[in-house]
């Protein structure tokens, strides 16, 4: 379940670095702040399987 969450967490983190590439939206809009929050969620996931790790 651990090792689970570490690749759900480096998958989302790495699906968001494309977006960014593909995407590259104003500073200012809405899609900025959902991907900045999409963000955050993948790095809590990731750092949730890491540490939880036996």
């Amino acid at each position: 379940m651990n090792k689970t969450l570490v690749v759900l967490g480096a998958g989302i983190l790495g699906i968001m670095i494309l977006l960014r590439f593909v995407i590259n939206p104003d500073p200012e809009s809405n899609t900025t702040l959902l991907l900045n929050i999409l963000e955050i969620a993948a790095f809590i996931i990731t750092v949730a399987g890491i540490i939880k790790r036996d």
